[in-house]
């Protein structure tokens, strides 16, 4: 039990309407009688009984006092339970955390363990911040409800995720509240699950942003922030119940893992942490005492916490670390989204084209990385033209997980305007590329928008960002407003590549002219 340990799940919520340091004891010994694995744990001591250990330690100073129950097993690798009342004379607080030295790859779903939601369970009444926690869902089904509900949504001291779960009608409905229970469950102080019905969904969808609005039967995560960030998709996720197989868990389990991508875990006050970790102190005196008497103990793997005063920069920087790691991950996840939705038309216009013996130009053009793609695509179109002063950012681009699948994606959209420009130079076509894209000219046209919003171009700063250097043989200034777009990847933050282009196909040049390549950060737009 040498091994680093890797923190797979904490839970920490505020109950003043019992005593958690006296219900702690009882049911950390009912939990472990009900999984097959009794042990008759006693005050400041430690119980080894074959591959567990189990240690109940105690600590109490002027601020306050702790209980500590804490379990250590071997299955497939050490787990550690650690579950920690406190109490001060403000809070009654219970703080949960579970540990292994598993790495994060082979450690797949931790659910709620089974103690937690006995003691969510156990007739008080939990909290985080300002909501009250349930390992029910809560049903919206009247005014009163729905207006509690978007009360919690838009406050922005809200630091619990919520889970909203339209139910739908008749069968389906059943199904749905089977599902939004065992997602209860699994998110145990976590999560939040609130099961909306129709008629109360009519109302929600006519205030929450489009981004947020739940159109169809299925559930969509609401973390904290998300209403003053309807675009950040970092913040909300939704999942159709058509993609939902029959397994009742998969909900829960999808939506721990989405929370895990887009969360850390939450600050705790100064009081509980030492609280705490002098528990963890009193814990390994207990361990070290009980080995040095003879048990098989390795205490190596039970550290004591940083004392976050004397690592508050450090900390920091982990954070900031994991913040970035959290975008990668979710950014990447959306591109896969879309990629898999583009295979099936890939697949297809590449068997017509390899059996004519002639590689697609985006296949020409594709490198590793987008500055690869970009210069190599000016040693392949005639009808495109692509200025080094297009090319903005291009490192934040390259320095992400996701380079190459946008890669790919610039490749082809620069290959369908070589194929469009064509075709209008030989007159065998006459709309503009929307069109092309839209009649299945080798780019999706839901990635193309042709014009800007109005609340876009009305405002001059941000309008001012999409006047762009070009040749003097499309505007004598050599600066050109351009407002056609390609999405490179439609959703995912601010990192995002956008390529802004200008359509002289039918002008003088005869030419597509591209004005812009870069993260979506340098091209804000009114709502993002």
């Amino acid at each position: 039990m040498g091994a680093s340990m890797t923190h797979v799940y904490r839970a920490v919520w505020t109950d003043n309407s019992l005593s958690l340091i006296d219900e702690l004891p009882r049911e950390f010994t009912e939990w472990l009688s009900s999984r097959g694995t009794p042990i008759k744990i006693e005050k400041d001591s430690v119980v080894v009984d074959g591959i567990r250990t189990a240690t109940w330690s105690t600590f109490e100073n002027s601020l306050g006092r702790a209980v500590q129950l804490n379990l250590v097993e071997e299955h497939e690798g050490t787990w550690i339970t650690s579950i920690t009342a406190i109490w001060t004379p403000e809070e009654n607080v219970l703080w949960a955390d579970v540990l292994t030295e598993l790495p994060h790859n082979q450690v797949g779903i931790v659910n709620a363990p089974r103690v937690i939601r006995n003691l969510l369970l156990g007739g008080g009444e939990p909290q985080i911040g300002r909501d009250s926690i349930e390992v029910q869902p809560r049903e919206v089904d009247d005014q009163n409800a729905l207006d509690e509900l978007m009360e919690g949504l838009n406050d922005e001291e809200r630091s619990i995720p919520y889970l909203l779960m339209r139910v739908g009608k008749g069968t389906e409905r059943k199904l749905s509240i089977q599902r939004a229970t065992r997602a209860s469950e699994t998110l145990a102080g976590l999560a939040q699950v609130f099961a909306v019905d129709e008629k109360s969904i009519k109302y929600l969808n006519g205030v929450l942003a489009p981004s947020h609005r739940l159109e169809e039967v299925g559930a969509r995560l609401m973390m904290p922030g998300v209403i003053a960030a309807p675009h950040d998709e970092r913040l909300t996720y939704f999942i159709s119940s058509t993609d939902l197989d029959d397994n009742q868990k998969t909900l829960g389990r999808m939506m721990l893992r989405r929370i895990g991508m887009t969360s850390q875990w939450p600050s705790v006050p100064v009081t509980w942490a030492m609280l705490k970790r002098e528990c963890d102190q009193k814990r390994i005196e207990l361990l070290q005492d009980a080995k040095s008497r003879g048990a098989s103990i390795d205490t190596g793997a039970i550290v004591r916490p940083l004392d976050p005063s004397e690592n508050a920069a450090e900390i920091q920087r982990l954070r900031d670390q994991i913040d970035y790691l959290q975008e990668e991950v979710l950014v990447a996840a959306i591109a896969a989204e879309e990629e898999a939705a583009k295979a099936e038309n890939y697949l297809n216009s590449l068997v017509g084209r390899l059996t004519s013996g002639e590689p697609p130009i985006h296949l020409r053009m594709k490198r590793q990385n987008i500055v690869g793609t970009i210069a190599e695509a000016r040693n392949h179109v005639k009808h495109l033209v692509i200025p080094e002063s297009a090319e903005r950012s291009i490192e934040v681009l390259d320095g992400s997980a996701s380079s190459e699948t946008w890669a790919g994606d610039i490749s082809q959209l620069f290959g369908a305007m070589e194929s469009y420009a064509i075709a209008v130079s030989r007159k065998k076509f006459n709309g503009d590329f929307l069109k092309w894209c839209d009649d299945g000219g080798g780019y999706f046209a839901n990635k193309i928008a042709m014009k800007e919003s109005e609340p876009t171009m009305k405002d001059p700063t941000l309008k001012a960002k999409r006047v762009f250097k070009v040749s003097t043989d499309l505007d004598v200034t050599g600066m050109k407003l351009m407002v056609a777009h390609a999405k490179i990847q439609m959703r995912g933050g601010d990192q995002i590549p956008r390529v802004y282009f200008f359509d002289d196909t039918k002008g003088a040049t005869k030419k597509i002219h591209i004005g812009f390549i870069g993260p979506h950060f340098l091209v804000p737009s009114s709502s993002f």
